[in-house]
């Protein structure tokens, strides 16, 4: 989740785990279930978020706080979440330097 090698965020030693990956539209939320720690295939749920920044981010908040899954987790989860619907959000046409990137691209 933080790309840190820690404790708190290591998926191998927490019972419980959030991941959030970016997908095409969206990002997918993964979350590993505590019930079946030694069945592998069954062990990580995913999940597509791709109904919108607000109520994405809202549903990745109720999964992790308001189910009580890892609330320690939900600030780097929505960070995380968030920046990917960032990256994916296209440019202003009319910002300073579109044009030039534009046409330095056309050119190559």
């Amino acid at each position: 989740l933080t790309s840190r090698n820690c404790k708190r965020y290591s998926a191998l030693c927490n019972a419980k785990a959030v991941g959030i990956t970016p997908a095409a539209k969206g990002f997918n939320i993964s979350v590993k279930k505590s019930s079946a720690p030694n069945k592998p295939r069954g062990l990580v749920k995913t999940t597509h978020m791709k109904a919108g920044a607000r109520s994405s981010l809202h549903k990745v908040k109720s999964l992790i706080v308001k189910q009580r899954y890892r609330k320690d987790l939900a600030k780097a989860a929505m960070r995380k979440a968030s920046a990917i619907i960032r990256s994916q959000k296209p440019l202003p046409a009319n910002r300073k330097g579109a044009k030039l990137a534009a046409t330095t691209k056309k050119s190559e």
